[in-house]
């Protein structure tokens, strides 16, 4: 991995990394195109739902809007209900 940080502040750089990140990827991925977490599964090549969780790390931005997302439909809803 030549030219890139291998020791910061937030850890350590290895190979394994990059399954970490490919995994979260590919169920943000799955989530945007409808895809079901056994497609995600097969494709990373993990035997059951413990391993995705472990290796899956849903970003802090896209819980931020997941939030959000959830607060608005709450506003929404309670408008038609005015």
């Amino acid at each position: 991995m030549e030219g890139i940080e291998q020791k910061t502040p937030e850890g350590v750089l290895t190979f394994h990394s990059l399954r970490h990140t490919h995994i979260t990827e590919a169920v943000a991925a799955a989530g945007r195109e409808g895809l079901s977490t056994r497609d995600v599964m097969q494709h990373c090549r993990l035997s059951n739902e413990n391993l995705l969780n472990g290796y899956n790390h849903v970003q802090e931005a896209n819980q931020q809007r997941l939030v959000s997302a959830m607060v608005m439909d709450v506003e929404e809803a309670g408008e038609q209900w005015l």
